[in-house]
């Protein structure tokens, strides 16, 4: 779980849990698409902002800062997850902020740290909630001591219209799938493509959206 970077703090500590009610967004809080709110309350609204948690729980400032980051989660999702997801934050985004990338990122080492949706799907879709699963990427390392590292992920979030926006109430991750000469250990190529491609199917990019 630790090994999955903060990209694991939006969805790998997601369980099945009804919804809960919402957080309401502090004054002057930023709006998508730059921000954590202001989607659309649409099937590819939802969609969008799944993709944008994503990228901004992934972004240097949020995920080498645990601060930033429980702010975040109480914008981005609701009731009992954000409690679980906050708890979380000892585990999954403390290590970093006080181990070596976060010293030297603070220190103006030249630091990446990009979490990349590359598509997603809608599985289902009302009015008031959304399933949507996006494949990603998130690179992390910098010019110093930190090698840089890629971590492949595929990410499932259930989304609620709440207080006038999308917040995540359930969700999973998992690893992979894994373009085939990164993988250890290698799959053969055939079962390897089959995976990309199952994942993969059906998915639009998010350049696509509003």
């Amino acid at each position: 779980m630790a090994a999955a970077i903060v990209a694991a703090l939006i969805v790998g500590v997601l369980v099945g849990r009804s919804t809960a009610p919402g957080t309401t967004l502090p004054a002057g809080a930023p709006v998508g698409p730059t921000g954590v709110s202001g989607f659309d309350r649409s099937c590819t609204g939802a969609a969008s902002a799944a993709g944008r948690y994503f990228t901004v729980m992934n972004s240097p400032t949020v995920a080498l800062d645990s601060k930033a980051s429980r702010e975040t989660i109480d914008q981005i999702a609701s009731g009992r997850m954000a409690g679980e997801l906050n708890a979380a934050v000892p585990y999954l985004v403390a290590p970093y902020a006080a181990g070596t990338i976060g010293q030297e990122y603070r220190a103006g080492v030249p630091t990446i740290q990009l979490g990349v949706p590359l598509g997603y799907k809608i599985l289902t879709c009302t009015p008031d909630r959304v399933t949507v699963r996006i494949w990603t990427v998130t690179v992390r390392g910098n010019g110093g001591s930190v090698s840089p590292m890629q971590f492949w992920r595929t990410v499932q979030t259930e989304l609620a219209w709440q207080d006038g926006g999308w917040r995540i109430v359930k969700g999973w991750n998992r690893d992979g799938p894994v373009p085939y000469w990164t993988q250890r250990p290698l799959p053969s190529r055939s079962e390897n493509q089959v995976l990309v491609m199952r994942v993969a199917r059906g998915m639009k990019s998010f350049d696509s959206l509003p």
